[in-house]
């Protein structure tokens, strides 16, 4: 029996309705829902079953508690939705009953659950698409967005979402409550198609709003709200956020924003265009009582930039309404975070108008220690742009004079930095008038006989910090200060020492007046110093005389030595006899106070410096290159060495004079000297010094040590090194430090030091090298050597290998000897018959060899390398057969030392008979270094390309571009190499492959050089001739873009080198320059990377007329980077840009002048008005 379509729709309705158990319904809903089974309409039947089902469920029950009969609808629903979005149906179902069907069942329902909320989610996304202009969708969202809390899953979220973004409200209806909801939504998920919803609500036209901010104002008349304008305000009466109403307001007409900004700011209790007094104003206020949170400095973020001049109320603009918000937010709130905000906000994008409130926001921040130190940078910077810099000072302590006593006052070191920083860049005029300025309150506010004690207290440590960083950061003792700025600074120091003589003069004084005393005076006795000492002045002495009478107050009274500045201040000043014991009585404290101030060493007795080093070391840290600290050690050192009194070492006294260090012929350089020959002929060299002690010593930089120190240093070590037993490792180590450069042998015979320095136990390597290449440097220890090295072959023992490591370093020093200088001196006559006999002995050595031996046969290697250098242009003689069988052990043995010795053969090349050498050995060598490139394979690499002609070269680049050996580091070395003429076409050819294979790699996600792109960039665009095509160097340039951002200076560095050899092609390459430079500054640049810019920019004015056309674009990019840097960074990005400023016409100062942002236009007008003051050129030509 057939049945037709529909009668099966008929029979599945009938099915669904019956009386058959839910289960066994929801089953064959689900079932005829996802079988391919074709029944007419049969989604729109389910649907409409379940949907019904669920209305009744929820509307019809007692019970607010869910049942299994919920649970297994909702399964039921979301099983069909699921399949729904996977095979849409044809017709598709509409849901327009889904917006009724929700508002009824939503109070019943609970949203935390997983298919309650799917399915939710699911039914608002495709009604919304299918009944976009629903009635109910405003009233909907209205009730569901409540329900929304921050761990609501992003699918209910997202389907929100769209639902705004898809829905078409009625324009005649109330829609506050939607806004209301809105705007909540906005504050925890904010989505532009809020915006775009709120939009057309409350902004389809500015008209309604003239006479609503009219009404709001307090203009008389009567005023009747239309319907956008009742939204606004009934939303508003019900606690709306306003950020949203904010965000979605349309940024023309200007008026529009700025009054609703004023309007917002209104509701959060701030001042601004509502008027309490008016019907709707009264209705608006009373709705402070339902704000939960104050959103001010988020509508400050939102509305700013704003055009300033616009007016809230007649006689009431923009800019007063900004500046009387934040005076009323700072007197009412302190500097908290939020007002920091706020503050950050203004000075980003309207700094001027911080500047009448300066003084206000600065007392409040003065009494909040945590305030963030960001704020006091911003109003600094503000200052320093408007040149105010000392107005502020002014201002600041005129507004401490009339507030009353409260919070305490404070800096915080940060602050000072800041404000160090900015005097740096300020005229010495404006330092002077701050100094002046600073003078006049502390006579006033601190000393003035109508002040409060506490109020002075408090005043004394805001002008403490500042009197302190004025002085000592103004650069007012520069070798170019004017002449005529010197009797200011008389004045202002005699000024300054009379208000601490009136303070010093009082019988009591608060803590806040001694660290005024202590910390003033220690930088004016600074600054005076300098001028007593660099410019001769004498008047400037009276204060040093008042820093001792400070000094010796200090030192007579304990409660004054607890402040943290008077340790200090002693130390820097005390140094008069009288005081030192009391200053220095503790020598724990000693030390750790000369730890943290190195400079007063010179000021600490010889006797409490002596026994601070030997109770307490320090070991670590710049004093250690002090060589007074230096000499203390080395001193205390040898006389724990000296126990036995074998040695004669003067007192320390005899150490002090800084000349006596470096001198070999003081009294001093004699008497260590004059140990030595003890030392090398005693039987016991002296007392054993523990590893705490040759630690100390290896602290010290030995190497760089003044001549007589490093005597004294050496003699150290040199007593533990000669000890009969248990030497140290670690003085092999300190006596090779010491005799790097040495004047040791000038008293000491050298052929007989190194033979005893081979015979010891344990020596290293490291000591032995450095023994033989200074005693091969002067004609004095030549000959010494001449005449023990008898006994150095007596020596001679072939299985450790140090006579043969000496042999080798001895014919390096004196390759070095015999290849400079003139013919016939003592040193070459002396020099080449001890190279005779230690080339003879190294033969010898040679025709013992044992190839097992890996060490012996590397040095044998170095030992033919430097015979080639010493013998190649004479003629090797019998040594050719060590060289020719070292040669070909290169090739087959593991000889670390190949290299040097084939890079030598290529330097004496044309010395060499061709049979000397194996066949192909430049190929053979180029193959073994491209398989293990390192750092020391660049010189004979070099070399090799140097003799190479055209075929061998051919072949040697040929097989690297076969083997795909593209190391960047290798290239780089082969492009900057030298050829032979005919080799040149060869070493082109090559190159020009090898780039194109390494431009195409870039592009691959793996490629692991691109940190050393620009380097390789840099060698092809730096190589003369040309080593690639124009096209192959414009591909180049692009690819500068792969580089990595922290690649950035050394990018910056390749498109300059690129900019200077290759002029005329930089000119087609524009728009690449100028993308390179835009990229590289994205990311906030470092200094290095602003340096590397400078050049480039630089060099644009080499074609003025090319580049004048993007200058614009360019700087105008620059300008604003130029407002986000810290002050250093912003400094050297600054002078970059004149050179540019020098190419810009009348027309494009105009262009930037009406085009760039308000606070990008302060920048551009200031750093013109610096580089027509100071920079552009005026003269004639």
């Amino acid at each position: 029996m057939s049945l037709t379509g529909s009668e099966l729709t008929s029979g599945l309705q009938t099915r669904l309705s019956s009386s058959l158990p839910l289960p066994a319904r929801c089953r064959l809903a689900v079932n005829s829902f996802t079988s391919k089974v074709f029944i007419p309409s049969k989604e729109q039947v389910v649907l409409d079953w379940l949907l019904t089902s669920l209305d009744l469920k929820y509307t019809e029950r007692l019970s607010t508690t869910p049942t299994t009969d919920d649970t297994l609808l909702w399964d039921t629903l979301q099983t069909c939705l699921s399949h729904l979005t996977v095979c849409p149906p044809s017709p598709p179902y509409k849901f327009s009953t889904v917006p009724d069907l929700l508002l009824n069942i939503l109070p019943h329902i609970d949203l935390s659950l997983t298919p309650v909320m799917t399915c939710v989610s699911s039914l608002l996304s495709l009604s919304s698409n299918h009944t976009p202009d629903h009635p109910n969708w405003s009233n909907l969202l209205s009730r569901i967005i409540p329900f929304i809390t921050d761990t609501t899953n992003d699918l209910l979220i997202s389907s929100l979402h769209k639902v705004v973004e898809k829905m078409t409200p009625d324009p005649t209806l109330d829609h506050s409550p939607l806004v209301t909801q809105l705007s909540e939504l906005y504050l925890t998920h904010p989505h532009p198609s809020l915006q775009r919803l709120v939009t057309p609500l409350l902004f389809p036209s500015p008209d309604p709003y003239t006479p609503l901010f009219s009404h709001l104002a307090g203009v008389e008349g009567k005023y009747h709200p239309g319907q956008v304008t009742s939204v606004l305000l009934s939303s508003l009466s019900q606690g709306c956020s306003p950020l949203l109403i904010l965000a979605s307001c349309p940024d023309q007409p200007t008026w529009l924003k700025s009054r609703l900004f004023s309007l917002l700011l209104s509701t959060q209790g701030c001042t601004g265009l509502v008027d309490s007094s008016t019907v709707e104003g009264g209705k608006l206020m009373m709705c402070l009582k339902k704000r939960s949170r104050f959103e001010g400095h988020k509508l400050f973020k939102l509305a700013l930039p704003l055009d300033l001049a616009v007016d809230i109320m007649p006689g009431y603009n923009v800019a007063k309404n900004v500046q009387d918000v934040v005076k009323e937010l700072v007197i009412a709130e302190g500097v908290t975070e939020v007002i920091a905000e706020i503050i950050e906000v203004v000075h980003t994008h309207h700094p001027q108008l911080l500047e009448p409130v300066v003084a206000l926001i600065l007392e409040q921040y003065l009494g909040k220690p945590e305030a963030s130190s960001e704020v006091f940078g911003k109003l600094v910077d503000v200052l320093l742009k408007m040149r105010q810099l000392p107005k502020m000072i002014s201002k600041l302590f005129l507004q401490l004079r009339s507030s009353e006593i409260g919070l305490e006052w404070s800096w915080s070191e940060s602050d000072m930095i800041i404000f160090g920083s900015a005097l740096g860049s300020l005229p010495r005029v404006q330092s002077l008038e701050m100094w002046k300025t600073l003078n006049y309150h502390f006579s006033t506010d601190i000393l003035g006989s109508e002040c409060v004690p506490a109020k002075a207290d408090n005043v004394a440590r805001v002008l403490s910090p500042l009197l302190s960083t004025v002085l000592s950061h103004s650069q007012l003792a520069d070798h170019n200060l004017p002449s005529s700025l010197l009797p200011r600074i008389q004045d202002l120091t005699e000024t300054t020492l009379t208000n601490l003589e009136t303070m010093f003069a009082k019988e009591e004084l608060s803590s806040a007046f001694k660290t005024l005393l202590i910390e003033a005076t220690s930088v004016l006795s600074d600054l005076s110093r300098l001028f007593v000492e660099y410019r001769g002045l004498k008047q400037f002495e009276s204060v040093a005389a008042f820093s001792q009478k400070l000094v010796a107050r200090i030192v007579d009274n304990s409660d004054w030595q607890d402040l943290p500045l008077a340790r200090k201040f002693m130390l820097r000043f005390g140094s008069g006899d009288k005081n030192s014991e009391k200053i220095y009585a503790k020598i724990e404290d000693t030390m750790k106070e000369l730890e943290l101030l190195p400079n007063i060493i010179d000021q600490i007795p010889g006797e409490i410096l002596i026994k601070a080093v030997r109770k307490t070391p320090i070991k670590s840290g710049s004093l250690l290159e002090n060589p007074r600290y230096c000499s203390a050690v080395v001193f205390v050192l040898l006389d724990k060495m000296n126990k036995q009194e074998n040695f004669y070492i003067p007192g320390f006294d005899q150490w002090r004079n800084q000349n006596d260090l470096s001198s070999l012929e003081s009294y001093l350089g004699k008497s260590l000297a004059s140990c030595f020959t003890t030392l090398l002929h005693a039987e016991m060299p002296g007392s054993e010094l523990s590893l705490e002690d040759l630690d100390l010593l290896g602290k010290l930089p030995l190497e760089y040590l003044p001549s007589v120190l490093k005597l004294g240093a050496t003699l150290i070590c040199l007593s533990q090194v000669f000890r009969k037993s248990g030497v140290k490792t670690s003085c092999f180590r300190l006596v090779a430090r010491c005799l790097e450069t040495t004047d040791l042998f000038r008293f000491v015979d050298a052929g007989r030091f190194l033979n005893q320095i081979l015979v010891l136990d344990g020596v290293t390597d490291e000591l032995i090298e450095v023994v033989a290449k200074s005693a091969g440097r002067f004609s004095k220890t030549i000959k010494d050597i001449e005449l023990s090295f008898q006994q150095f072959e007596d020596n001679f023992q072939n299985e450790n290998n140090l006579h043969l490591k000496a042999s080798v370093c001895l014919l390096n020093s004196l390759s070095k000897s015999l290849n400079e200088g003139a013919e016939g001196t003592d040193k070459k006559i002396a020099g080449k018959a001890l190279a005779d006999r230690i080339s003879k002995h190294v033969v010898k050595i040679f025709k013992q060899k044992n190839l097992d031996n890996e060490e012996q046969i590397n040095l044998l290697c170095e030992a033919a390398a430097e015979i080639v250098k010493l013998y190649s242009k004479t003629g090797l003689g019998k040594m050719s057969k060590l060289v020719h069988k070292m040669v070909e052990l290169t090739f087959s043995e593991n000889c670390k030392a190949w290299k040097y010795l084939l890079e030598e053969v290529c330097h004496h090349l044309e010395h060499f008979e061709t049979e000397m050498l194996p066949e192909n050995w430049k190929l053979s060598a180029w193959e073994a270094l491209a398989g293990r490139l390192d750092e020391d394979s660049q010189p004979l690499l070099r070399s090799l390309v140097k003799i190479a002609d055209s075929s061998e070269l051919e072949q040697m680049l040929q097989i690297l571009l076969k083997d795909d050996l593209l190391d960047l580091k290798l290239w780089e070395t082969i492009i900057s190499s030298e050829v032979i003429e005919s080799s040149s076409v060869a070493k082109k050819a090559g190159i020009e492959q090898a780039v194109t294979k390494i431009c195409k790699l870039l592009r691959t996600p793996d490629y692991a050089q691109l940190d050393r792109l620009p380097a390789f960039l840099n060698s092809v665009f730096s190589s003369s001739p040309p080593c690639v095509s124009t096209q192959l160097e414009i591909v180049c340039l692009g690819s500068l873009l792969f580089a990595p951002k922290e690649s950035a200076p050394s990018s910056l560095t390749s498109l300059s080198t690129f900019l200077s050899h290759r002029g005329t092609l930089s000119t087609r390459t524009i728009p690449i320059t100028t993308s390179l430079i835009r990229h590289f500054i994205s990311p906030p640049p470092s200094i290095p990377t602003l340096q590397a810019l400078q050049k480039v920019l630089g060099l644009f004015s080499r074609h003025k007329a090319d580049y004048s056309s993007v200058l614009p674009y360019l700087l105008a990019d620059l300008l604003h980077l130029l407002s986000s840097l810290p002050p250093q960074s912003k400094s050297i990005l600054t002078t970059s840009l004149y050179p540019l400023l020098d190419m810009l016409d009348k027309h494009s100062f105009e262009y930037l002048s009406s085009n760039l942002p308000p606070a990008t236009n302060e920048n551009f007008k200031q750093t013109l008005a610096i580089y027509n003051a100071s920079h552009k050129f005026k003269g004639k030509v």
